[in-house]
């Protein structure tokens, strides 16, 4: 599996399917999800689309920044071009703008990792069973199910 991470392009790629990683970024006093992930799929057909910003500490995340327009921009194109998309809620963490692209990709297909102690874990509860999404108690779950995912395809 080949992973491109922003803000590489990905638009003219012919490489299917696409994963799509949406969740939490590790600032390294977390353990790196999406690192586990990719690790997990890479001997599979297909590519990871990952956000993951290389961000400078004046990266503002305003409209009148280019920096973030061009990441926010390429978060969801990819959620855009994604055949999966994969969800993780860090417990104990906020997660608002995470929140945000489940509810405006809901009808996708997605597979949704939140565990206990997700601050908002009853609205993404309620929002997995009124859309009939795949919901996955862990990141081993995670993964399996992605992997499971893909190979219907």
């Amino acid at each position: 599996m080949k992973t491109i991470i922003a803000p590489n392009k990905f638009g003219d790629m012919k490489r299917s399917p696409y994963v799509a990683l949406a969740g939490h970024y590790s600032n390294g006093s977390t353990p790196d999800w999406r690192a586990e992930v990719t690790a997990h799929l890479e001997p599979l057909k297909g590519t990871i689309l990952d956000p993951r910003p290389e961000r400078n500490s004046y990266w503002n995340p305003t409209m009148g920044s280019d920096e973030f327009k061009e990441q926010f921009t390429w978060e969801l194109n990819a959620l855009d071009r994604a055949d999966v998309t994969a969800f993780y809620f860090l417990p104990g963490s906020k997660s608002p703008i995470t929140l945000l692209q489940l509810g405006l990709f809901v009808r996708r297909s997605l597979i949704v990792c939140c565990p206990k102690g997700f601050q908002n874990r009853g609205h993404v509860d309620h929002i997995v069973e009124r859309y009939g999404l795949t919901r996955v108690e862990d990141l081993n779950e995670l993964k399996e199910a992605i992997a499971a995912r893909l190979g219907l395809m």
